[in-house]
């Protein structure tokens, strides 16, 4: 497929060339709360940190401790096995920051703000530079999901990149971002590769 951006810019996406098969998913992050300096968390500068990258990978065996969550891994390890039990910032407990199977809510607008989700991929527009999700992950695609999740990338070049990913990838896909509600849907606008991870 050929999208033609401002008439000069060209992004090609052949899906049929499209392998992701041979990515491999490694999860050596620790679920511990007193490995990680918690106290000095802030949603916004975590999203800023994963944008920026930024990233200074952390082998989890010789990583000082405790340490600043570093990766979108270690944020998901920590929220779903301390659900409700910690603080992750001053205001808000793990469950309120993670949205994932198992507290999944069908109302998107609990939803709005800086919250890392659980979702599966369900197809893109390339034209328009979206990915589309479902809310909450489950194994079978076809199922009845609580909402539609949209992913806004405003860079063909990045949106290539995101979709080789992606695409045909049956598992779960974390995502942090700022989210907001739109219509019957939450639409997020990811900036950084590092925002998204396979599970």
């Amino acid at each position: 497929m050929l999208i033609d951006i401002r008439g000069d810019k060209m992004a090609y996406i052949n899906f049929k060339e499209i392998d992701n098969s041979n990515v491999t998913i490694e999860c050596n992050s620790s679920n511990k709360p007193e490995d990680y300096t918690l106290g000095t968390f802030s949603c916004e500068e975590f999203l800023q940190h994963l944008i920026g990258k930024g990233i200074i990978p952390i082998d989890e065996n010789e990583a000082e401790r405790p340490h600043a969550l570093n990766t979108v891994r270690e944020l998901y390890e920590l929220c779903k096995n301390n659900l409700g039990d910690i603080q992750v910032m001053t205001d808000a407990k793990a469950d309120q920051i993670i949205a994932c199977r198992e507290n999944a809510d069908g109302n998107q607008s609990k939803f709005t703000g800086y919250k890392l989700l659980e979702l599966r991929y369900y197809d893109c527009e390339p034209e328009s530079q979206i990915i589309n999700f479902k809310y909450p992950y489950t194994e079978e695609k076809q199922y009845d999901c609580n909402f539609n999740v949209k992913m806004f990338i405003n860079n063909p070049i990045f949106f290539n990149t995101v979709i080789r990913l992606l695409y045909e990838y049956s598992g779960p896909v974390l995502i942090y971002d700022y989210w907001r509600p739109v219509g019957m849907e939450l639409l997020g606008t990811v900036e950084g590769i590092e925002q998204i991870a396979r599970v």
